[in-house]
């Protein structure tokens, strides 16, 4: 959970706290009472429920893939299964649950919340807010949607919207610590201190052992300029929460504005050891080494600082895909998937990514996942020729054969020089016995790709089904002298 420096105040991730929240939305009350006890999907679902209640996260995972397995359909197990991975950090699989059970349960607000959160996390903040305000109209009496709308737009700018949006929570649910601590970052933010002080002591009142208000106190203390009691609420919320390296990091700055050099390097140097790759403290450790006269161990700090910016800066979307493509190639698909979902990270409409996740989904047969991995690459960008053939396929192999046809149309009202969308719109029309079609799609995909040795396969396929055995033969041929490999159908 970050703290932002300066006057930008930490608020709790509502991630972080999503899956104590599903045990009051999910819980035993994951919707299995629409099912009979002995329902196996229900069964694994519940089982899963309580392995998560009792911190078994790993089991908890395996007993709701289970229930997915039995029942594709089960939006509840889908909504479990994404909250478990986001406790365990695993979010493109998450946003692909949270996906999925948004899909099968449209007016349920629990997969919007998933969405909002994960979306929050990679930064894709215009995606959180949509998903949010949708979760607030399924469920206008929810205080998690509304403290998510809050969040976004206080990471928006728009601090008037925040406020309301927050002050709504914080009416909805008054005991909630999180709430009043959340509302107290985005007034200070705002300028507005002394209310925002009187939120983080509520937040405490609440609960004194709520180490994000000791923080957030700490830094509008600071910002008021009482360095003295500042630092007092950092300790106490490093005392709280002493593996925090944010919190070092805010209390060297502190002392280091008090003149503590010496305390001050010894936070900057905490904050280092708790996040070896913490740039930024690397940086003010230098300059207080510096004015200390300590010229080697600046120098030292300063260099891992101008290191950690450099790989930062070839850390990018497109250089994970890269890696993840050769990876696929050589048939090393898990850590294939590890690099999509790390150029996901830093960029979550990287098109490319969830197109390469399709294209390893859809080869693993996974094609609920695939078929939504296809269409988030559309959504991120329509123009993805590639994408639409992978839906297409992926919808026929999933026996939606009319889905499917509708995606080769579409792609051909887009591109009619596009020749795979004639092959694969071939090949839909030879399914539904529509030879004569079928014939006329793949002639004109050799037409516009004359070395196209499936399409004069399929040709040759439908020529013979028709009657027609010597074109079939002549067009088998073409296919096997562009692929050798190609043998004739044994039907």
């Amino acid at each position: 959970m970050p703290l932002i420096r300066g006057n930008k105040l930490r608020r709790v991730w509502l991630e972080a706290k999503l899956v104590g929240l599903s045990f009051l939305c999910f819980g035993l009350e994951i919707h299995a009472g629409e099912k009979t006890e002995a329902h196996s999907g229900a069964l694994r679902s519940r089982e899963g429920v309580l392995l998560m209640r009792a911190g078994k996260l790993r089991e908890a995972e395996e007993k709701f893939r289970a229930a997915i397995r039995l029942e594709p359909s089960f939006a509840d197990a889908h909504i479990n299964l994404g909250t478990v991975l986001l406790k365990t950090g695993a979010l493109e699989e998450c946003l692909m649950e949270f996906h999925i059970a948004a899909g099968l349960q449209p007016l349920d607000p629990r997969a919007r919340l998933g969405l909002g959160s994960i979306y929050r996390r990679k930064g894709a903040l215009a995606d959180a807010l949509r998903e949010y305000r949708a979760a607030v109209r399924l469920e206008p009496g929810n205080g998690e949607a509304h403290n998510g709308v809050g969040l976004i737009l206080q990471e928006m700018g728009d601090y008037s919207g925040a406020l309301e949006a927050m002050r709504q929570a914080v009416e909805l649910d008054p005991q909630s610590p999180r709430f009043h601590s959340n509302l107290g970052a985005i007034l200070a933010q705002a300028g507005n201190r002394k209310e925002a002080i009187g939120h983080f002591f509520q937040a405490l009142a609440l609960d004194r052992a709520y180490c994000e208000a000791y923080a957030n106190l700490g830094l509008s203390l600071q910002d008021e300029g009482n360095l003295i009691e500042a630092v007092r609420q950092f300790y106490k919320a490093i005392q709280c929460e002493p593996s925090n390296a944010q919190t070092y990091y805010s209390l060297g700055q502190a002392l280091k504005e008090m003149g503590d050099l010496d305390d001050a390097a010894s936070q900057f140097r905490k904050a280092t050891e708790l996040d070896p790759n913490y740039s930024q403290a690397y940086y003010n450790l230098g300059l207080v080494l510096s004015k200390k006269g300590d010229s080697a161990g600046a120098r030292a700090a300063l260099s891992r600082h101008a290191s950690l910016e450099r790989a930062l800066r070839a850390n990018t979307d497109k250089a994970h895909v890269n890696r993840g493509i050769s990876l696929a190639q050589a048939g090393e698909i898990e850590a294939a998937i590890a690099e999509f979902e790390a150029a996901l990270k830093l960029n979550s409409h990287c098109a490319e990514a969830f197109y390469n996740l399709g294209l390893v989904t859809l080869r693993n047969r996974d094609l609920v996942r695939s078929i939504t991995y296809f269409q988030r690459t559309l959504s991120a960008n329509p123009d993805f020729l590639e994408a639409r053939i992978g839906l297409g396929v992926a919808l026929r192999y999933k026996g939606d054969w009319q889905g499917a046809k509708r995606e080769f149309q579409a792609l051909l009202a887009l591109s009619p020089g596009y020749a795979p969308a004639h092959f694969n719109l071939g090949l839909i029309l030879a399914e539904e016995n529509d030879l004569g079609r079928a014939i006329d799609a793949f002639q004109t995909a050799i037409r516009l790709k004359s070395d196209y040795a499936e399409a004069y396969y399929a040709l040759s396929m439908a020529l013979r089904k028709k009657g027609d055995l010597k074109s079939s033969e002549e067009a088998f041929r073409s296919a096997q002298r562009l692929n050798p490999h190609l043998r004739p159908d044994s039907n």
